[in-house]
């Protein structure tokens, strides 16, 4: 293994930080994710998902402890992160293309001044292609529907090449068969990239990621293969299970 490969993709040590003076959301975290892994983020409502997302993302900073990706503080290692909110505020009356939307995941790469160069927009293209809407380049944002914003993104995500992709409930707002295509993209990033996904569907998560991140009173770490009711109880509190199915999420569909 070489010395890049050994560097976990994210590391947390210590890690607290809360939005209140003396009220913490997370406490005392550690955590490591290896590079090249798929895993997710589950428990309860306001449990701290996000906010460790936000912290690996460098969007928020830790009261105490240390974060790191790929050895490095988040702030140093934007370039290499693809962030995918849960919601993004749009206002209608700004008419902003796809492409313009997406080619904005390149401006860590970009010329400060002057117009986008070839290889950024051959770049915004591909990504718009692998999110399944390289028809809608020069539609506007607004008159997308939910999921085709959502999968927007993601292409903005993508654009920018990155190593380590974070997703907030990519899924919550947009319907079954938009859930499954999207389903089918993250099978075929995962052979690419560290994915660290937040997702309250827990029959996704059982088929679909390696390892769970169980956040509420404590962080655990756990394989896919111990979700199992008596974690999710203790997780998310009486009249949760896992459920068991026949749809193997790792596999194409016929």
């Amino acid at each position: 293994m070489n010395g890049e490969a050994a560097v976990p993709a994210v590391a947390l040590s210590g890690v607290s930080f809360g939005y209140e003076p003396g009220r913490r959301v997370i406490d005392d975290v550690d955590l490591a994710i290896p590079a090249g892994r798929f895993a997710a983020l589950v428990g309860p409502n306001g449990g701290g998902k996000t906010t460790l997302l936000k912290l690996i993302a460098g969007l928020l900073r830790p009261w105490t402890g240390e974060v790191r990706v790929f050895g490095r503080p988040p702030e140093a290692m934007r370039g290499v992160v693809g962030y995918v909110p849960q919601h993004v505020a749009l206002d209608p009356r700004f008419p902003m293309r796809v492409l313009d939307a997406v080619l904005m995941g390149r401006l860590h790469r970009a010329p400060r001044f002057g117009p986008y160069a070839r290889q950024d927009i051959d770049a915004a293209r591909a990504a718009l292609d692998e999110a399944g809407l390289a028809a809608a380049a020069r539609r506007s944002v607004a008159e997308l529907s939910g999921g085709e914003r959502q999968r927007v993104l993601v292409a903005r995500a993508l654009a920018g090449e990155p190593k380590l992709l974070l997703l907030d409930e990519p899924t919550a707002h947009v319907d079954m068969a938009a859930g499954a295509r999207f389903h089918e993209l993250l099978r075929r990033l995962r052979q690419r990239m560290t994915i660290l996904l937040v997702s309250h569907d827990l029959a996704v998560v059982y088929r679909l990621v390696d390892e769970v991140i169980c956040v509420g009173r404590r962080v655990a770490v756990h394989p896919t293969t111990e979700l199992d009711g008596r974690t999710l109880q203790d997780l998310y509190g009486a009249g949760h299970s896992a459920v068991e199915h026949g749809h193997d999420l790792r596999r194409p569909a016929p």
